[in-house]
């Protein structure tokens, strides 16, 4: 994983892998549930948690993505991963 990733770029893929996967979006914000209001199933949840992955060169845990989660819990979950990631990279230097 990089630790270099921003959080503009975590948003950025989060946002663009639901837009691939739901169509007649409209008003998509970090509230939007993944289930109840894009509609998903577990079969999209699994390919909208690949496509992140795939945009951001990170491997999420299998129960990364919850049936309550919303995009806004998705962005902050995977840059909370990432932040960890980075600290325990600098422990790591020193």
């Amino acid at each position: 994983m990089s630790s270099k990733i921003t959080d503009e770029q975590i948003h950025n893929a989060v946002f663009r892998s639901a837009e691939a996967l739901v169509r007649n979006i409209n008003g998509m914000s970090k509230k939007t549930r993944l289930y109840d209001d894009l509609g998903m199933d577990s079969l999209d949840v699994t390919e909208f948690t690949m496509m992140i992955e795939e945009a951001l060169d990170i491997r999420l845990p299998d129960d990364f993505i919850g049936d309550e989660d919303t995009l806004g819990d998705v962005v902050l979950r995977i840059q909370a991963m990432v932040q960890r990631e980075a600290e325990q990279e600098q422990v790591k230097a020193t």
